[in-house]
């Protein structure tokens, strides 16, 4: 009997560096990727050992992973994620690896150790069910129920090496970027669209790293040094002092995830060549033209914390309406990261204030919101209210990313490549219809919904981004569709 692994959908980060901290490290600077489980891998001698554990990264301090993993010059890989549905299960986290000697389970982590190969992965398998129904018949059976158990399964079956990255490649369209560990060395692969980040650099000491953000690179005190070719395949020796190995596998057409650039990524770093931050400063500029409000009709522009920031300063630039950052969050936990509606609704609320500065000075104003995206609509409802008790007169929310969910030329949207956005999501879009009006109406206390809503129309939103970018959610098309796949020679 074979076993279908199921898809969880996430949003996640991987690093790769020659030791556990360095990696541990990448994993603190990344941990906006994924905020429910940490883990990382290191290869000795005695094979690779892996950890897994609840929580934040910081849930574990640097003396627990070298108590664990060692301290030595040796490759190491790391990854933070964040579940999307039901209760948080350990073994679905990441590293995922294949045979092992043992394994203690803690409550809080799991210490596997002697395993044979073991991987990380930021994305979603487009083709899993196909690919776990093959090879659970060929007598394969799966440990978890996570899409990416496929990629160590997959390595270690074709025999390893670059014949079975070679295949992976092939095989698997999109979505990934994933390091897969064995006692050779580091392999890193990018799909052929280039659908999730991945860079690669050096650390301060001049060794090779790898992280899905460049900014993660910079800010462990190293230099990044280009982004990872879609379609290519990394190599990085276990020698420390020997260089890395890059082979394109396939040629395609870059179809990278738009909501990158609006939201997961932080502002600086950047994705297929384009900053986030110059991305969503001109994605402001963007807003005022299509929705030209001034300092007649508005008191103040602000933003929803906290990747709209750049946005709302450059709409209030091209507006002349004064900007004011009327919200604050205590931490930088993101709700949109949360499996069930009511555990959004409990993260925003316990999370998002008015800013001390503005209480009593907002009754009978009128205000402008930013926000980067409308997905199912609750961190907008939850500010809205608190604008609504401090008695603002009108409220208009604007978004910098065009509208997500619903039907659209006969296919319910959503994410297949590895954001929390499935098309059986809660969609206010799905919801109302794709109605702008409808929506309106629905957002905000019921009492006082939305005066204004907008949404940044989808061909401005291409224009800005400035990538060959896939808007499937948003009504684009499959990216699959326009991939060409051609075989080229290694180099």
């Amino acid at each position: 009997m074979w076993i279908l692994i199921d898809k969880p959908r996430e949003n996640c980060g991987i690093a790769v560096s020659f030791d556990p901290v360095t990696t541990y490290e990448i994993n603190l600077h990344q941990q906006h990727r994924g905020q429910d489980m940490a883990g990382l891998a290191a290869w000795d001698s005695n094979g690779i050992t892996v950890l897994r554990y609840a929580g934040l990264v910081d849930t574990f301090k640097p003396r627990g992973i070298v108590s664990i993993l060692g301290k030595s010059e040796k490759p190491s890989i790391g990854h933070v994620r964040y579940r999307t549905s039901g209760n948080l299960v350990l073994h679905e986290a990441h590293p995922h690896y294949t045979r092992s000697e043992a394994e203690y389970s803690y409550g809080t982590h799991i210490v596997t150790l002697g395993a044979t190969v073991a991987s990380v992965h930021n994305g979603e398998i487009a083709n899993c069910k196909e690919l776990s129904r093959e090879l659970g018949e060929s007598g394969i059976r799966f440990k978890t129920h996570c899409d990416s158990e496929l990629f160590p399964v997959l390595y270690e079956k074709e025999g390893k090496g670059f014949k079975a990255v070679e295949t992976i490649i092939r095989r698997i369209p999109a979505a990934y970027t994933t390091a897969i560990l064995d006692d050779s060395g580091v392999w890193v692969l990018r799909d052929p669209l280039g659908m999730r980040p991945g860079w690669i650099g050096k650390d301060k000491k001049g060794r090779t790293v790898v992280a899905s953000e460049d900014t993660a690179i910079r800010e462990i005190g190293g230099e990044p040094e280009k982004e990872i070719s879609p379609g290519s395949a990394i190599f990085i020796p276990n020698d420390p002092k020997a260089a890395y190995e890059q082979q394109q596998v396939t040629e395609g057409r870059p179809a990278g995830c738009i909501f990158e650039l609006q939201y997961l990524l932080k502002p600086g770093s950047t994705f297929h060549g384009r900053l986030a931050q110059a991305v969503r400063e001109e994605c402001g500029r963007e807003l005022h033209r299509a929705f030209r409000f001034s300092k007649k009709d508005v008191d103040y522009v602000t933003f929803i914390p906290h990747s709209p920031l750049d946005a709302a300063r450059t709409y209030s630039e091209a507006s002349k309406i004064p900007f004011a950052e009327i919200f604050y969050k205590m931490n930088d936990r993101r709700a949109f990261m949360m499996p069930t509606m009511m555990e959004r609704e409990a993260s925003i609320k316990s999370n998002l204030y008015i800013n001390p500065e503005y209480k009593g000075r907002l009754r009978g104003k009128r205000v402008v919101i930013m926000e980067d995206s409308h997905v199912r609509g609750v961190n907008a409802t939850v500010a809205l209210k608190q604008l609504d008790d401090e008695g603002v007169r009108w409220y208009g929310l604007v978004l910098y990313t065009s509208m997500i969910g619903g039907v659209v030329n006969g296919e319910m949207r959503g994410c297949h490549y590895g954001v929390a956005m499935p098309p059986s999501d809660d969609f206010a879009a799905a919801k109302w219809g794709r109605d702008t009006e409808k929506i309106r109406l629905h957002t905000g206390p019921k009492e006082h919904p939305v005066d204004f809503l907008g949404f940044m129309p989808h061909d401005r939103m291409i224009k800005v981004a400035g990538i060959s970018a896939c808007t499937y959610c948003m009504g684009g098309e499959k990216p699959e569709k326009i991939l060409q796949i051609a075989p080229v020679r290694s180099h």
